[in-house]
């Protein structure tokens, strides 16, 4: 990860929260003044992107990332920061960066049409499943629903890699598959 955007925030501001349309609650995060983006190098996704319940037409779907332990500790730092901030409880908070398996894993959306789209940079592959990736993800901002709060992530790029075995062997795995 190029966590100098995340590690040199020396001025992190969070926006009023906001009401939306949906009855949830949204605040802008900025780092010295702009938008947040960090690059994530040698991604394993394990799951083609989805929506619970969804019928495979939606265009914004949930992504599902593996990411090294360093990366993980980068960002969970950064939510903590980001929680600290706004003073919400950390028992109704809702982690991007969780460990499965042994594996560390971080929740992102990914828009794969539209005026959103991400961009591919190897153009658009017919199946994200088992790919290692190079991703650009943005903090687009803080969400408050009635029982959880968390970080809102985005993958705006994604430069996609071999397939690799949808449950990759371990020695690929330490080297971030």
């Amino acid at each position: 990860m190029q966590t100098s955007t995340l590690a040199t925030l020396s001025d992190l501001q969070v926006s009023a929260l906001k009401d939306s349309k949906l009855g949830m609650k949204f605040g802008n995060i900025r780092g010295n003044g702009a938008q947040i983006h960090f690059k994530l190098d040698c991604l394993h996704i394990p799951f083609e992107p989805s929506v619970y319940n969804g019928t495979g037409a939606e265009l914004r779907k949930g992504i599902l990332l593996e990411i090294s332990e360093a990366d993980a500790v980068a960002l969970l730092a950064f939510e903590e920061k980001v929680r600290q901030l706004t003073g919400l409880a950390l028992d109704k908070w809702n982690s991007c960066v969780r460990q499965h398996d042994g594996n560390w894993r971080l929740k992102a959306k990914i828009n794969m049409g539209g005026e959103r789209a991400c961009f591919f940079a190897d153009g658009s592959p017919s199946s994200l499943r088992g790919c290692a990736a190079v991703a650009v993800v943005s903090v687009n901002g803080l969400y408050v629903q009635c029982q959880v709060s968390g970080l809102a992530l985005d993958v705006v790029a994604l430069r996609v890699g071999a397939k690799v075995t949808p449950d990759p062997p371990v020695w690929m795995k330490s080297l971030g598959f």
